[in-house]
């Protein structure tokens, strides 16, 4: 019975140490899954940052692509204008030179014909 006794308290024993060993395992895998959870959610808000700065920058970036192209357009356009402009104010201009020809040719057909009727009045007199 004594041996039975022994037996039975080692048994105990072994199988408190078991427990107390499947306890402190159990511990330490909770703390390892815990600690393992902490560094991918700090991960993840590492990549969230890193992301949304990522996301930011593209906007500035199209932003100032945005302001150039705008500011190139205002440019080319008013460039045109202006050359519109010139090419009004070279056509109007050469439209004048043209009607001052006119006027020219017509004032000297005017002073050759009076020429040519002073000329035969003049000789009628004379």
């Amino acid at each position: 019975m004594e041996e039975a006794d022994q037996y039975r308290s080692k048994m105990e024993n072994f199988r408190h140490e078991m427990e107390e060993l499947h306890l402190t395992k159990v511990k330490e895998l909770k703390d390892r899954e815990t600690n393992a959870m902490d560094r991918i959610k700090t991960r993840e808000l590492e990549l969230e940052k890193s992301a949304y700065g990522h996301r930011q920058h593209v906007l500035r970036d199209e932003e100032s692509a945005r302001y150039r192209e705008q500011d190139v357009k205002k440019t080319v356009e008013m460039e045109l204008y202006l050359v519109k402009s010139e090419k009004d104010r070279m056509a109007q201009t050469i439209r004048e030179y043209e009607q001052k020809l006119n006027e020219v040719e017509n004032f000297k057909l005017r002073l050759e014909k009076q020429h040519l009727e002073d000329m035969e009045r003049f000789k009628s007199e004379y």
